[in-house]
Formats: C-alpha cells, sequence, structure tokens
C-alpha cells in the first residue's frame, strides 16, 4: 500500500481525518528515519489526502457546524430544524459557478451522504440532513420558478422550469415538478388568457411555429404580455420539454396527467371561441403542439393532453387536431434529419475519402499524426464537419423524444382520429436506413452507405454504372470538340446540326462500347449509336427531299426515343444534385433537356448539348481537384516526397485515388505492412511509379467506391494468357466468356498485381508465379 493509499485508509474512520493526519504522517516518518524518499512521499501523500478530503467535504470548517448542532437537538438544547437550517447553509458552500448543475448536484448528493455517515446513528439526524437535501433540490428551485413568475410572467416561468428540470437528475426533476403544480396551474391560465383575447378575425390564424422563426425563441421569453404570437409556442414548448424529460413510458406517462390537465384546461372550446363547432378551420392552438415536436421537445405532452381530453370527452375534436398535428411534425422531423444526414455526408465526404483513401497505406500512428496536421491547417473544414454531426445529434433526440412515447397512448388513444397519421409518421419505411443511421449516431463523422432516395421509385439508375467509368466521362467531357469539328464541316445550318449530332452520338458510342462490357453501358452505348442514326437519316431525307416531320409513325418513334434518353440523363443529374454537385447535375440536366427536344429542334439541342458539356468539363471536376488538393496536403504532412506526393495525388474522373488500391494488395496479396508498400512505392523510379499509380486508377469500383478485388478480364493484361488458360479457375479468372471484348488494362486489384508482376515489379511479399499464364 502506498503512503497516500495508507493516509486515506486511515483517514477513512474520522469525519474531519485531517485533524488526525499529522499524528499517522509522523508514525510513518518514524519508521524509516533516515529516508528522505519517504519524507517525500509522506509529504506528497499528505497533500493529495487533503485535497480528497477538501473535495468531499471532509474538512472541520464544513461537518463541524452540522455535527454541533446535532449534539444540541439530542440533549434538548435545539430543535432538529434547526439541525436543517444549519445543514442547508453548509451545502449552499458548495461552489455552483461554473460548474455543470448535475455535477453540483452529485456533489451535494455525495455531501449528504457523508453527513449521515460520520454523524449520529439517530433516525431525527438523518431525516433533519435528508430534509436539509431537499430544501437545497427541491423547495430552493421550486421558490424560485414561482418568483420568476410572479416578477416576469408565464413565459420566463416556464423556460426557468425547463431549465431547472433538463439539468436535474431524474428524480429530483420529478419531485420539482410535482411541487411546481401551484405556478403551473397559474402559467395554465396565462395561456388560456391568451387565446381568449385574440381578436375573433385572427383566431383560425396559426400561431407562428419556433421552426420558422427560431431567433425570436428568446426573446419570447421575455415577453410576459404574450404580445409577439410566438410567445404562446415558446410556452407550450417548454412544457412539452419538461413533459419529455419528466415523462415515465413504464407508468404509460401517467406522472404527467397533472400536467396534460392543466394544458387542457388552457385551450378553449369552440363555445368559448365563439366559433360554430362544424366549421373545418383550424385553430391557432393546434400548430403550436406540431411545433413542440418539429423542435425537438416531444410528443408525450401532445399525446397526454389529447388522452386527458378524450377521457373527459371522446368526441372532442380538440383532441384530434392536437393528435393530427403531432403526427405532422413527426414527419417534419423524419425530413429533416433526411437532410441533414445527407449534409453531414456532404461536409464529411473529404475527411471519409483521405481515410479510405490513405489510412491503409500508413501506420495509424502515422495517419493520425498527418491528420491532426491536416485539421489544423483546415478548421473551416473541421468546423464544417462538426457543425454537421451535432445537428445529427440534435436530430437522433428529437426523433427518439417525438416516437418512444407512441406506444405507451396506443391503448388509451387506438382509433381515435388521428392516431394513425402519427403511427405511419412513426413507421413510413421511406428513408428508413438514413433514419436508423441518424438514431444510431453518436457524433462520429462517417457516411451513411445507402441508395439514393430516388432510385426505387423512378428506376432511373440504369445509366449509374456507366457513368462510374473513367472512359465514358471523358467522351463526355470532348463533346464540345466533336460538335465543334461538325459544325466546322458541315453545309446548311439545319444539317450543320444533324451531322453534329451524328458524329457527337457515335463518338460517344464509341468510347462506350470500348469503356465497358457490361449491360448497362452497352444499353447506353446503344442508345447514343441509335441516337446518331436517327441524326443520320433526317439529314439523308432532307437531302432527298423528304419531311419525316409529317410522318406520324417517325415523329412519335422520335418523341418516344428522346423522352427515354433525357431519363437516362437525368438519372445522373438526379444524383448529382443529391451528391451536392449542383454543377455536375445542371450539365446533365441540360443534356436531358438537349435528348428531348434535339429531334425536333436540331439547332436547340446542339446548343443545349454544347452548353452542357461545356460546364461539365469546367467546374464538373471541381470535386476531383478537391480531393487531389486535400491529398496533397495530407501526404504531404505525412513526410513523402514532393514528387511522390504529386503522383500520388491524381484522381481519376470519378473522384478516387489509388491508396486503397495499393493498401488492399498490400494486405490481401502481398501480406505485408503498409508503411511497407509506401516505402516500396517511394523507391520506383519516377516513370515505373507513374507508370503503376496510372494503372492503378483504372480500378474499377463497387457502388459504394470500394475497388474490386478481381475482375472476369484479369488475365487480360498478360498477352495471350486468357487463350492457355480458357476454361481453368483460380484467383481473379473465372471461366471465358466468348462475348466479352478483350481489356488489357487492370480493373481490379488482382489486376494490378499480375500487370505489375508481368511488368518486372518486384512488390515485397508478392509472389505470382506466372509460367501457368506463359505457356510455360
Amino acid at each position: 500500500m502506498s503512503i497516500a493509499n495508507e493516509l486515506l485508509f486511515v483517514g477513512d474512520s474520522f469525519a474531519v481525518p485531517s485533524e488526525t493526519l499529522d499524528k499517522t504522517v509522523g508514525e510513518i516518518r518514524q519508521r524509516f528515519p533516515d529516508n528522505p524518499s519517504v519524507t517525500q512521499a509522506a509529504t506528497s501523500g499528505r497533500a493529495l489526502a487533503v485535497n480528497q478530503w477538501k473535495a468531499e467535504g471532509r474538512t472541520k470548517e464544513f461537518v463541524t457546524p452540522v455535527v454541533t448542532a446535532a449534539a444540541a437537538a439530542q440533549s434538548g438544547q435545539r430543535s432538529w430544524q434547526s439541525v436543517t437550517a444549519v445543514a442547508r447553509d453548509q451545502l449552499n458552500t458548495i461552489p455552483v459557478a461554473g460548474r455543470a448543475p448535475l455535477v453540483v448536484e452529485s456533489d451535494i448528493r455525495q455531501r449528504v451522504s457523508m453527513l449521515v455517515h460520520y454523524g449520529p446513528q439517530d433516525a431525527a439526524y438523518s431525516a433533519a440532513i435528508e430534509a436539509a437535501q431537499t430544501e437545497r433540490l427541491v423547495e430552493s428551485p421550486v421558490r424560485e420558478i414561482d418568483a420568476v413568475f410572479a416578477s416576469e410572467g408565464a413565459p420566463a416561468a416556464a423556460a426557468r422550469l425547463r431549465e431547472i428540470i433538463e439539468n436535474s437528475s431524474p428524480d429530483t426533476a420529478s419531485n420539482i415538478l410535482e411541487k411546481s403544480y401551484g405556478t403551473l396551474e397559474k402559467i395554465g391560465a396565462a395561456l388560456h388568457s391568451e387565446l381568449l383575447k385574440t381578436p375573433a378575425s385572427d383566431r383560425s390564424i396559426p400561431l407562428t411555429s419556433m421552426a420558422t422563426a427560431p431567433e425570436t425563441k428568446n426573446e419570447s421569453r421575455k415577453d410576459r404580455d404574450f404580445v409577439n404570437p410566438i410567445t404562446y409556442t415558446s410556452v407550450l414548448d417548454d412544457l412539452g420539454a419538461v413533459a419529455t424529460r419528466v415523462g415515465n413510458p413504464a407508468e404509460k406517462y401517467r406522472n404527467i396527467d397533472r400536467l396534460a390537465g392543466i394544458v387542457a384546461d388552457s385551450i378553449p372550446t369552440d363555445e368559448q371561441f365563439g366559433y360554430d363547432s362544424r366549421d373545418g378551420r383550424p385553430r391557432g392552438y393546434e400548430t403550436a403542439f406540431r411545433s413542440v415536436v418539429e423542435q425537438g421537445s416531444g410528443s408525450a405532452l401532445p399525446l397526454a393532453v389529447a388522452r386527458a381530453l378524450k377521457e373527459r370527452n371522446p368526441e372532442d375534436k380538440r383532441a384530434d387536431a392536437i393528435i393530427s398535428n403531432t403526427g405532422v411534425g413527426i414527419e417534419s422531423l423524419r425530413k429533416q434529419a433526411v437532410a441533414d444526414a445527407a449534409d453531414m455526408e456532404k461536409q464529411s465526404r473529404p475527411l471519409i475519402m483521405l481515410a479510405k483513401e490513405w489510412s491503409g497505406l500508413m501506420t495509424q500512428g502515422e495517419f493520425a499524426s498527418a491528420m491532426e496536421k491536416y485539421l489544423q491547417a483546415n478548421p473551416d473544414q473541421q468546423a464544417a464537419v462538426e457543425k454537421a454531426n451535432l445537428q445529427i445529434a440534435r436530430d437522433r433526440d428529437a426523433l427518439w423524444s417525438a416516437t418512444t412515447p407512441i406506444d405507451a397512448f396506443n391503448g388509451s388513444l387506438n382509433g381515435s382520429k388521428g392516431f394513425e397519421v402519427v403511427r405511419r409518421a412513426r413507421d413510413d419505411t421511406s428513408n428508413r436506413d438514413i433514419l436508423n443511421f441518424v438514431l444510431a449516431n453518436e457524433g462520429v463523422a462517417m457516411s451513411p452507405t445507402v441508395p439514393p432516395w430516388w432510385t426505387p421509385r423512378a428506376g432511373l439508375d440504369l445509366a449509374k454504372p456507366v457513368f462510374q467509368n473513367d472512359k465514358v466521362l471523358t467522351a463526355l467531357k470532348n463533346s464540345p470538340d466533336y460538335i465543334t469539328t461538325a459544325f466546322a464541316n458541315s453545309g446548311q445550318i439545319i444539317q450543320k446540326a444533324r451531322i453534329g449530332g451524328a458524329v457527337l452520338a457515335g463518338l460517344h458510342a464509341s468510347d462506350m462500347f470500348k469503356a465497358g462490357s457490361d449491360f448497362f453501358s452497352r444499353t447506353y452505348a446503344g442508345m447514343f449509336a441509335l441516337s446518331g442514326v436517327n441524326h443520320s437519316v433526317e439529314y439523308a431525307a432532307t437531302n432527298r427531299g423528304v419531311d419525316l416531320g409529317k410522318n406520324q409513325v417517325w415523329s412519335g418513334y422520335k418523341n418516344a426515343f428522346g423522352v427515354v434518353f433525357a431519363g437516362l440523363d437525368t438519372s445522373y443529374a438526379i444524383e448529382s444534385f443529391i451528391d451536392g454537385k449542383p454543377i455536375a447535375g445542371a450539365a446533365f440536366a441540360g443534356s436531358a433537356v438537349s435528348g428531348m427536344i434535339a429531334f425536333s429542334h436540331p439547332i436547340a439541342g446542339a446548343v443545349i448539348q454544347l452548353a452542357s458539356a461545356l460546364i461539365y468539363n469546367v467546374f464538373g471536376e471541381s470535386e476531383k481537384r478537391d480531393f487531389e488538393k486535400y491529398s496533397k496536403q495530407l501526404l504531404g504532412f505525412a513526410g513523402l516526397k514532393p514528387e511522390v506526393v504529386e503522383q500520388f495525388s491524381q484522381f481519376n474522373a470519378n473522384g478516387y485515388g489509388v491508396g486503397q488500391v495499393f493498401g488492399t494488395l498490400a494486405k490481401t496479396f502481398a501480406h505485408i505492412a503498409p508503411q511497407d508498400m509506401m516505402s516500396y512505392l517511394e523507391s520506383l523510379p519516377d516513370d515505373k511509379r507513374e507508370s503503376l499509380i496510372r494503372n492503378a486508377r483504372l480500378v474499377a469500383r463497387d457502388d459504394y467506391g470500394k475497388p474490386k478485388l478481381t475482375a472476369e478480364s484479369d488475365l487480360d493484361v498478360i498477352p495471350g494468357a486468357r487463350t492457355r488458360m480458357e476454361g481453368l479457375n483460380g484467383p481473379g479468372r473465372t471461366p471465358e466468356n466468348p462475348t466479352r471484348a478483350i481489356n488489357p488494362t487492370p480493373a481490379s486489384i488482382y489486376g494490378v498485381a499480375l500487370w505489375a508482376s508481368e511488368n518486372g515489379y518486384k512488390i515485397p511479399g508478392l509472389n505470382i508465379d506466372l509460367a501457368p499464364y506463359h505457356g510455360n
């Protein structure tokens, strides 16, 4: 046992251990009178023990007044109420400034336990000390809330009640609410008067929602006369937060019935409003309950108020309106959470990219050090991610508080008009993956790997695999050159447009057929080829004096083709907008528009196609350039040579680098540490490194951007290997597909490994026997 622990152990026997501390320290020193280290340890141990006992309140200044008062009460010289007063005064000496309320409450409870433990073993004494705790934690805040109502009005009192409840432990919060009902009755009366005094002409106008005017919320708490229409909603929101904090699902929220009853009493009937109950006009209070949910204060209070009204009158329309608005509020929360998740993914994308691309080529410590320097150099980026994560955390809390109470009210509100809206809002399966991500999020930057919302609905994801191919995008970026060439070498202006469209379509089709052998690539390439045929037919018909515009079959075919073609472009435009790429989205939207009108108005179609291609060519690679810039910074901070940094930070047209490719190659095929792979790549001559990196950029990706381990075309990188190995199976190769075109460039990580081995690269740990592939 250390000397410090020995001092603490001995001190446990005394309420004020410091009084015997010096004696204990002296005894320890006497055991080793000539040992300086023991003397030093005893001195430091004494300081540690004194500081701990002081933090616990086990000092003469704190304990002695209480113990002295208790002794006097036991002898009949003073009352036990005076002991409570002394203990309360001592508890009031506990520091509050700059400390979290829950920490202060914990400190108070700990000191009360200490006083009970070390004080007289007398039930009256224990009761007196616990009464001091209740006075300090419950009675005093209750008096403060009532005083705020008297001096500042209902809005300020509701706000203070909320603040105190949310910063108290559950037990203390329940006790405070129970003892605050006197003040709450007065707040309810103020709400009732506010609704009744609204001019008759304005009673059907929904009260302002804080969701649309959050900047005025704090000001409304100073508005004791309810001058601002948001004030009513603000008070209701504060009471909703109190109900969410105190309400107990296990008791079906019956412990807030009294609060719900007060709010229910505050809502005037149609007779009091002067309404004909048969009219369908909304009442002002209805949207206020919706706002309670939208602001994240939960559905406990709205549903409890509706239950209170239904239990008095099952046909009460006010309850139905409140329930329906609760459902609308939940739907609004869900939409906001989906939007915030998209924003978080957008803000986090650079950091996610850096982690995915480069963490696999560094040790954990190296990457952490480089990332720390990167974040210091990009504080705005880090702040944006933290802000987005904070909003996701708020959405998570709001969704939980809105949906958790629903089942507890199922028995009492099931069958009520509007309750199905609440359940449907909670159980809606759309965006389920994103919402589950939000509900599970703990404030960590990550990307919800879920498909775009539109794909199952619109069925327009046909073109997505095509646009993941570098060569397709390259072809699109070259569109201006194709069109310019076509216009420079054609006859009349209309015919120029038709020839231009035919040339553009043909070149696109050629590039796309070369780009991929999958069904989607060939389908889209076929559409471009057919487009070229259409333009050529119209060109030939015009030269022969035939007006195809009057042919109904041809016109119908053109229109149908234009719609289908535009649909494919629209799919990528939508995805670009969803991914936060408005310029790319605008470019593809322009291409879609040109597809619809080019056949009947070839000049306009060509101009739009040219403009959209130029937009994409100039601006479409902005994210790719950003990723390259971010990678240069990170790799520079990692200590790589400038020429290596420059080569590594070149991304392909889809915004992917080579870090994941080489990291996975090192781990899966070479079985070496990431730093060994990085060291090997740095050691290569510049031209050989550039060649290897260029081939690694060609590796295909899956729907979530992960490089493919193997591909059907892997053996194509070794000249003649496919013919010799036809029909054999093994790592990275499948039985020959006679319809597949030969692709001599690597399409997978294994393809890169084969290409590297074939071309003389000696990657450490990578042992691939190429002899069978060469027929040896």
